[in-house]
């Protein structure tokens, strides 16, 4: 292990050279000495949470009948409070909290998952490359992401209704609706799920439903569910802290890729290449300045580009080499359907806050009126 050079981090934050940072393991371990990073990825995984045979015959009534479930307080309030530390810290310290993502804790949470997973998923289930990490502030201005459907070009139901893909939310602090709790509208209720997942409204709102989540709880909905993010507010005690991560089933083609295995963790440079291309997947529920769009450009080039194949035949399909042959192809998403244009990372100018500019000893470095936000606001967000 190398030793760290706090001046050498200061200085490269003011100079805006985030990439030098972001690509070096020793920087994340500072922030967050608690935690790991495997940088081969290669840990064994972690024992599954035992869920209740009728608590998992709920969870899949529910999916079948309005899209989604909750387990409340399946998951530790010491391990959620580990995992809102960091994402708090790194909320201070000016980075996208999807950077937690670094971590190994991160990823094993989900391994602890496997058991409900499986019975949702099949036993043989994947990790897809989807995911982020919400820090949502508490005052008027914080708000969770816009009304939406993970996967809405087309339906994706087995034959008995259960979903071919999820997305697993969980509440790492309590989720209100003063914070920015999720809501939904059940499947049930939903006249466009799901023949018509185009139209995403909510037309009677009484039928839309809030999901307030105490700290630990698991939620997740079907991907093609109608859902969104709440405005937060001023009169709310603390921030919403939470994450997201997409599964799908084994015996179906991909709905992207890389898929991943759920038993073993990304390398390091594969997390940040999908920590970089997921700034520009979804960009559009941001306000990204040009450095962060710059660095998202040179993270992605360090693992295999994400491709969402919702809408074209995936290969080694008939229809994809058919397909090829007319140079029709191209999927939804990754580098041949998105072209990348960030320009040079620019220095932080005298008036931002860079991040790395406030590290101190000892670690971790945040302390309240250390990490006051400047007027401009952090380097990653685009001031309107």
């Amino acid at each position: 292990m190398k030793t760290i050079d706090l001046e050498t981090y200061k200085e490269l934050g003011r100079r805006g050279e985030y990439y030098k940072l972001a690509t070096d393991p020793e920087f994340w371990r500072h922030l967050n000495p608690n935690f790991t990073i495997t940088e081969n990825g290669l840990v064994p995984p972690l024992d599954p949470i035992k869920v209740a045979a009728d608590e998992l015959a709920h969870v899949k009534h529910t999916l079948k009948k309005d899209g989604y479930f909750q387990l409340l307080r399946l998951l530790e309030e010491k391990e959620m409070h580990k995992l809102g530390r960091a994402v708090t810290i790194l909320h201070k310290e000016q980075w996208p909290t999807p950077f937690c993502m670094v971590y190994d804790e991160f990823w094993q949470l989900y391994q602890r998952l496997a058991l409900v997973l499986s019975q949702t998923m099949g036993k043989d289930y994947k990790v897809l490359p989807n995911f982020w990490v919400y820090y949502i502030d508490n005052n008027d201005n914080g708000s969770g992401w816009a009304p939406h459907r993970d996967r809405g070009a087309v339906s994706h139901l087995t034959a008995d209704g259960m979903p071919t893909s999820l997305t697993v939310w969980v509440a790492i602090n309590d989720a209100t609706p003063l914070n920015g709790c999720m809501y939904i509208l059940p499947a049930s209720r939903d006249p466009n799920y799901p023949n018509n997942l185009q139209v995403q409204e909510a037309k009677r709102l009484q039928d839309i439903r809030a999901l307030p989540a105490p700290a630990g709880s698991v939620l997740s909905w079907n991907e093609m569910l109608f859902h969104w993010g709440a405005r937060s507010s001023v009169d709310a005690s603390e921030p919403r802290l939470s994450m997201a991560l997409g599964f799908q089933r084994a015996d179906i083609t991909p709905r992207e890729t890389p898929l991943l295995d759920p038993k073993v963790l990304p390398t390091f440079n594969q997390r940040l290449s999908m920590i970089g291309q997921h700034f520009f997947r979804f960009g559009i529920h941001l306000n990204l300045s040009q450095q962060v769009i710059s660095l998202g450009e040179q993270l992605s080039g360090l693992g295999e580009p994400i491709q969402v194949w919702d809408t074209v035949p995936y290969p080694g399909d008939e229809k994809y080499k058919a397909s090829q042959r007319a140079g029709t192809v191209k999927p939804m998403y990754g580098p041949s359907a998105l072209a990348y244009t960030g320009a040079p990372s620019a220095p932080a100018t005298n008036n931002q806050n860079p991040i790395g500019s406030q590290i101190q000893e000892p670690a971790p470095v945040v302390t309240g009126d250390d990490h006051k936000d400047s007027s401009q606001g952090p380097w990653w967000k685009k001031i309107l």
